[in-house]
């Protein structure tokens, strides 16, 4: 697993209780023991009140578009702002709407003609908005780098040209924004860059997000 820091993760007050999380509804080609390492950032999600129990039991579910930047705003405390501007397929009556419209306010999301709010956010998708969100030396960090500098089976030719210094950012040991996969069958690790991101890995994204590593902490690659 990756782990930072304890002095990070200190500031966030523990979960009272204990949950059951479902991992029954994973594909085939994944176990749940592949995502053990995911359940403590489920319960530091839990603990911050970014979504409530219930939600979280079934931490392999994807999670959407519009979910993930609701959650995003709350965890980095970004203030309501509020746009003239108008996606196509998203109104005031979604419950996440003003969420999109801080998200775009504040430069995390495109000016596009549509936003599918409801679609399955992507890991790549995900890997923009996270970098976004980190700030100014981040963004200039992702637009530098042109070639995939990232230690997985699938961390070359598999990623699209457009995410290439998102997703290396995300990777990189002073961020830590994305988590590797493993799949049934051999012991490489993955990005899967393509794949919906499921609610286990969003927990993780967003705290490190919120809770950055230090430099200094410790770094332990692996399942």
């Amino acid at each position: 697993s990756q782990q930072i820091n304890p002095d990070t993760l200190s500031q966030i007050p523990k979960y009272s209780n204990t949950v059951y999380f479902d991992w029954s509804k994973l594909p085939k080609d994944e176990k749940a023991e592949y995502y053990a390492w995911s359940e403590k950032y489920l319960y530091y999600f839990l603990s911050l009140k970014i979504i409530p129990e219930k939600e979280g039991e079934v931490p392999s579910r994807e999670v959407t578009r519009a979910e993930f930047i609701d959650w995003l705003v709350k965890i980095k405390k970004i203030a309501y702002m509020k746009t003239d501007y108008v996606f196509s397929d998203i109104d005031k009556k979604h419950p996440h709407f003003k969420a999109v419209e801080t998200a775009l306010e504040a430069k995390i999301i495109d000016r596009d003609p549509h936003f599918r709010p409801d679609v399955p956010l992507l890991r790549q998708e995900a890997a923009v908005w996270l970098v976004r969100a980190k700030g100014e030396e981040a963004i200039k960090l992702a637009s530098s780098i042109s070639e995939p500098l990232i230690a997985a089976q699938d961390g070359y030719f598999e990623i699209p040209k457009e995410f290439v210094g998102f997703l290396t950012v995300c990777y990189q040991p002073e961020h830590q924004l994305l988590h590797y996969r493993w799949t049934a069958g051999d012991d490489f690790r993955y990005i899967k860059p393509n794949a919906p991101m499921i609610l286990a890995e969003a927990a993780h994204s967003l705290i490190m997000l919120a809770y950055p590593p230090k430099r200094g902490g410790t770094i332990t690659i692996g399942m």
